[in-house]
């Protein structure tokens, strides 16, 4: 069983709720496509209070997630890409719900943002970390945690002006291929 964090669980709280019902009236068409086919959801995460650092996160999640798009499709997926700058998580969630629907993907490939502490025994200080994790959609359009993995760094002078997002990319999409979710059937 995946334990989601409180950001992940508030959006699957918002997923499972009734103004998901409204948005996800229904139950979703899903053709089986021929290749294995996900909506890859970025560029959202923590919202701050400094519209500055929005941008630069949403720069830094947007680059992160078009390469992760890229490796993916490099792989043999088909990625449908929705990576906005909507803070709204009713917005966001009715925009997830047409583009489910719009591209017949029965996965949904999350990846966010966060600082958070770092942990004592790890020196302290302030880290980020990106989460992916993958959704799959169900016959009644219900959401099955299937995978979630955190990358998380320290947040310094020095890992901002040097960490690769196309290596962490790199190695999410190996991670996201290794587990073979998007390759299950939906519901699966």
């Amino acid at each position: 069983m995946i334990k989601f964090n409180k950001g992940a669980l508030g959006m699957l709280a918002v997923l499972m709720s009734a103004q998901c019902a409204t948005a996800w009236a229904g139950d979703l068409p899903m053709a089986e496509p021929a290749t294995p086919c996900a909506v890859l959801m970025g560029g959202g995460g923590m919202v701050f209070p400094d519209e500055q650092v929005n941008q630069l996160w949403f720069r830094i999640n947007s680059t992160l997630s078009g390469h992760v798009a890229d490796d993916l499709q490099q792989k043999g997926y088909r990625v449908e890409r929705m990576i906005v700058d909507i803070r709204n998580g009713d917005q966001r969630l009715a925009m997830l719900g047409q583009e489910v629907t719009r591209t017949h993907c029965s996965k949904i490939v999350q990846i966010t943002h966060a600082l958070e502490d770092m942990p004592k025994g790890a020196g302290g200080g302030r880290s980020f970390v990106f989460t992916v994790s993958i959704l799959g959609i169900g016959d009644t359009s219900t959401l099955t945690g299937g995978f979630k993995k955190e990358y998380r760094y320290p947040l310094t002078p020095e890992v901002m002006h040097s960490l690769s997002l196309s290596q962490v990319a790199t190695q999410m999409a190996d991670d996201i291929a290794a587990t073979h979710e998007i390759d299950k059937a939906a519901g699966g």
